[in-house]
């Protein structure tokens, strides 16, 4: 963890004053619209931005080395050991909460039932497929591309493969398309975030709060993320933690469980028996996974690793 620094040497690098920059001209005018309708135009772009991202990661993985060579400022080997999967039951827990969290959605499938024309079971299934179906396309091409480009040189304090490009044109580009595609994204998870605080704080939708209160809530979840920002520099622990816990409550254990509970009764029902399992799958993932995520810090003497925890539940965007 890096010491703050009141005046950085080099302000141009300094990660803190961009992530400033960003909150202040990108998330923040945008964070307090409050439908998610409002946010589609928003979102288009921030499409086109990871389009590039990918892209680029493509080439680094497959072109010319000449032209595009990842390894170049990287101490060698490089890349390093490629395992298709995972070796033993530690690695594979030690992974799966980032897989959790990169496919929970369902914290945004009521809003998006509620303000989507005609919103017949069938509509709503291609929805839900067709965003499930682009995510796992581009998520597993991505992620096995940059993983080709260095192998075990990526690990768990080191996950972020742009820090390990050289630095270009292109990969600045790609840099400031990542963060502005980021930062563009925060109103889509701080919307159901804010709901549910609404409906804890004040017994209502945040929707029906008067502007006062909507604005004081959706601002305090905002500044709560911004200092999480500050704070961590990997941000593999922190998706490590809130897919080990949020994101597993929302994927797994309380889907299985409310649908168990909602067909217990209806005997010819055989599905209800998985959504139980699902659920204890769930229950059993969360504490193998944190624990083994505890583990893992402690042996690399992170002194403010609570403070990581503290934060990082605080301000999680999973409800």
């Amino acid at each position: 963890m890096q010491k703050l620094n009141i005046i950085p040497q080099h302000i141009y690098k300094e990660r803190r004053i961009w992530i400033s920059v960003f909150v202040i001209t990108l998330i923040l005018p945008i964070v307090r619209w409050r439908y998610l309708d409002n946010l589609r135009y928003v979102s288009s772009f921030c499409l086109g931005f990871f389009a590039f991202v990918v892209a680029t990661i493509f080439l680094y993985a497959y072109g010319p080395e000449s032209s595009f060579n990842a390894c170049q400022n990287v101490t060698p080997p490089c890349p390093g050991n490629i395992a298709l999967y995972p070796t033993n039951a530690k690695n594979f827990l030690g992974v799966l909460p980032l897989f959790i969290f990169g496919f929970t959605c369902h914290q945004n499938a009521f809003t998006i039932t509620n303000e989507l024309k005609s919103p017949t079971h069938a509509r709503l299934n291609i929805v839900v497929y067709s965003a499930m179906l682009c995510c796992f396309i581009i998520y597993s091409s991505s992620s096995f591309a940059g993983y080709q480009t260095f192998g075990s040189v990526l690990d768990k304090n080191n996950s972020d493969v742009l820090k390990l490009y050289p630095e270009t044109w292109i990969t600045t580009i790609v840099r400031l398309l990542l963060s502005m595609n980021l930062s563009l994204s925060y109103p889509l998870q701080c919307n159901p975030c804010r709901n549910c605080l609404s409906q804890l704080i004040f017994g209502k939708s945040a929707l029906e709060l008067d502007d006062k209160r909507f604005y004081m809530l959706t601002y305090g979840i905002t500044c709560g993320s911004w200092m999480l920002a500050l704070v961590v520099n990997s941000l593999g622990v922190v998706l490590a933690i809130v897919g080990s816990t949020g994101s597993t409550t929302i994927s797994y254990i309380l889907p299985g469980l409310f649908y168990y509970l909602t067909f217990k009764n209806d005997k010819t029902n055989k599905m209800k028996y998985l959504a139980l399992a699902l659920a204890i799958l769930g229950c059993c993932v969360v504490p193998f996974a944190l624990n083994n995520l505890l583990r893992a810090k402690k042996k690399g003497e992170n002194k403010q690793w609570w403070m990581f925890c503290l934060l990082t539940c605080a301000t999680e965007a999973s409800p």
